[in-house]
């Protein structure tokens, strides 16, 4: 069926969908190491992706790179928060600092969002001149 027979098509009795509905659960450690799932509702989402957008002045023009796992917070907050500021996200799976030092500048990237670990194996790399 194509998306046009979808939306001319009868409306169905389907449940409404409001902004205090779960949206997500994320599953975090937290600052107790305890791990415990955190229900998100829409509206949270949208609040969350509205504050690191703000805060990190993401505008439309940005390329932001998603290098961590998109079940860890801070990888799942890349794609919302390019979403809400209208940015572009590039998705990378990586295994070597190079292939991050590689992705951001072959995508030109203006936003990256990592854990500790993964800055210390960007600056510590050999790798970097040659992204250049």
């Amino acid at each position: 069926m194509s998306w046009a027979e979808v939306q001319s098509g009868p409306l169905s009795n389907c449940h409404r969908v409001i902004d205090v509905d779960i949206a997500a659960i994320l599953y975090t450690s937290g600052s107790t190491g305890r791990p415990k799932g955190v229900v998100l509702s829409h509206r949270n989402m949208v609040a969350g992706a509205k504050s690191v957008a703000s805060y990190l002045e993401n505008r439309p023009d940005d390329t932001l790179l998603a290098a961590l796992p998109l079940s860890f917070d801070a990888g799942f907050s890349q794609l919302t928060t390019a979403f809400y500021a209208g940015a572009r996200v590039v998705l990378l799976n990586y295994l070597l600092p190079r292939d991050v030092l590689k992705a951001m500048a072959a995508e030109r990237v203006t936003g990256l969002t990592a854990v500790p670990p993964l800055y210390m194996q960007l600056t510590q790399s050999t790798d970097r001149k040659s992204t250049r």
